[in-house]
């Protein structure tokens, strides 16, 4: 198959734009790869025609030679099937990686390139559908699904029955879904606690995450509680605590939160009651 029919090929893929595609993406680019016999490329477990071949060698050189290149195309043809921005992302993937270091000049040395493994598996890792976020986003997608009145009806139960067969392939689970509908369900305060579950290796289970989640929540309610009566402190002056501007019980209230604070009463400004000036 000729360069431009490869490239013919892979147009009737869709764009790769996202997580949100990944599935349908992958689904066509394999079946594009199957039609056009050069999924090999793609495989972890492939292995090129020889690693050592230098271009004094002919016959095996030259097999070496068309691989690479061969490798190339596929590469390149992978990466024009994503959006803009993720060709950008990863447009460098398509130079050669240096050759190791040999005793042969690196100009007569020929060594295996694997640019569509390398792009195919980067992609993958990206953008795959093995996340717990993707799972949780393609969930709710589901459980979302209404048929509306102008909608044809088959093609809406062809499209609920397709999400829920990929579902099915993720192996999507309940404790999956309880945990991301209380991190998702957050308000935007807690924006840098998610971040911080999403990269750990494992996530949490449920029990876990409503542990962290009542943690943080009682740290920023604490929080708060000390800025307010921070507030309170400063905006009262000491000189405005005599009996005559305030009650009994305000001046307790008042002297209990100074306390708290780890002030009160000093020579310039001693206490409204007695006169003190220590507590």
């Amino acid at each position: 198959m000729s360069s431009n029919d490869l490239s013919k090929s892979f147009d009737t893929v869709p764009k790769l734009t996202g997580k949100e595609n990944y599935l349908v993406w992958h689904q066509r680019l394999t079946v594009v790869l199957f039609m056009t016999q050069t999924r090999s490329f793609v495989l972890s477990t492939t292995i090129a025609p020889t690693a050592t071949t230098t271009t004094s060698s002919t016959g095996s050189s030259l097999l070496l030679e068309a691989w690479n290149k061969r490798d190339g195309q596929v590469a390149a043809a992978i990466l024009h099937s994503t959006s803009e921005d993720i060709l950008s992302a990863h447009l460098h993937l398509l130079s050669p990686l240096d050759p190791p270091l040999t005793n042969q000049p690196v100009s007569t040395t020929i060594f295996p390139a694997y640019r569509a493994q390398t792009i195919y598996d980067s992609l993958k890792k990206t953008y795959g559908t093995n996340g717990v976020q993707y799972s949780f986003a393609l969930a709710k997608k589901f459980v979302d699904n209404r048929c509306s009145e102008d909608e044809d009806v088959e093609e809406w139960v062809n499209k609920v029955l397709a999400q829920y067969r990929d579902l099915k392939v993720l192996s999507y689970d309940l404790n999956q879904l309880c945990g991301n509908v209380l991190l998702n369900g957050l308000p935007d305060r807690f924006s840098s606690f998610i971040d911080g579950i999403w990269k750990e290796d494992d996530t949490p289970s449920v029990e876990n995450i409503k542990i962290k989640i009542l943690r943080v929540s009682a740290g920023q309610r604490n929080q708060t509680n000390n800025k307010a009566l921070a507030a309170q402190v400063s905006s009262l002056s000491m000189k405005q605590t005599s009996a005559a501007h305030l009650s009994e019980d305000s001046l307790m209230v008042f002297y209990a939160g100074l306390k708290k604070a780890g002030k009160g009463p000093s020579k310039d400004h001693p206490c409204a009651r007695c006169g003190s000036v220590d507590w």
